[in-house]
């Protein structure tokens, strides 16, 4: 009796544990395999390439003017940077003619009074109080490459600066647009006696 139950609660014991072995089996089996590959890939490529080119296109140039007096003793070294407009007023045989700024830019020297060094020729504003004009001829006259000067005060009234063959200047314009001229002339003062003025310019013409 004994050994018919024992045989009994060993079969009934087989039998839950291959329930239990196959129900874990198939709760295990549920594999959740979820493959979300997501593949933003945002490729921007922005090239902005400014070619911008800006050129200057008005009259400009340089002016060097150095002053000394009757002895030599050196008095005035005077940078100008020289600016201009389109004079369109009346000009004797001009190849053109501009209304001029000028502004000294740097300067050596002490007493550097522009109302008395290198009156003519500098175009330094403050020299006279007044715009002046610069113009050039290639011929006028008897006279070649001819360098004019003139003031808004009498815009008449011009006055040769340099011409070639001239004593006290020269003047040339060439095939690439620059203006360039020399003067060196003596200039009274009733305090300081003679000077004696050198001036070199360049300018660039539109």
């Amino acid at each position: 009796m004994r050994t018919t139950l024992l045989l009994s609660f060993l079969a009934a014991t087989a039998c839950d544990k291959g329930r239990d072995s196959a129900a874990g089996a198939e709760f295990d089996a549920d594999a959740d395999t979820d493959t979300d590959t997501d593949s933003d890939s945002d490729t921007d490529s922005d090239t902005d390439t400014d070619s911008d080119t800006d050129t200057d296109t008005g009259f400009r140039g340089t002016i060097e003017m150095e002053v000394t007096d009757a002895k030599g003793t050196f008095l005035c070294d005077t940078t100008v940077a020289l600016t201009g407009t389109e004079y369109t007023g009346s000009c004797p045989s001009c190849g053109f003619a501009f209304e001029t700024t000028g502004v000294v830019t740097a300067e050596a020297g002490t007493a550097c009074d522009y109302t008395q060094y290198g009156v003519m020729g500098s175009f330094i504003d403050k020299a006279l109080g007044f715009d002046r004009m610069l113009a050039f001829s290639p011929s006028y006259a008897a006279y070649a490459e001819v360098l004019w000067e003139a003031t808004t005060a009498s815009p008449d009234v011009w006055y040769v600066l340099a011409y070639d063959g001239s004593s006290s200047g020269r003047a040339s314009f060439g095939s690439d647009g620059v203006l360039d001229w020399s003067l060196s002339y003596d200039e009274g003062d009733v305090s300081l006696g003679t000077l004696h003025v050198e001036i070199t310019g360049s300018a660039v013409v539109p």
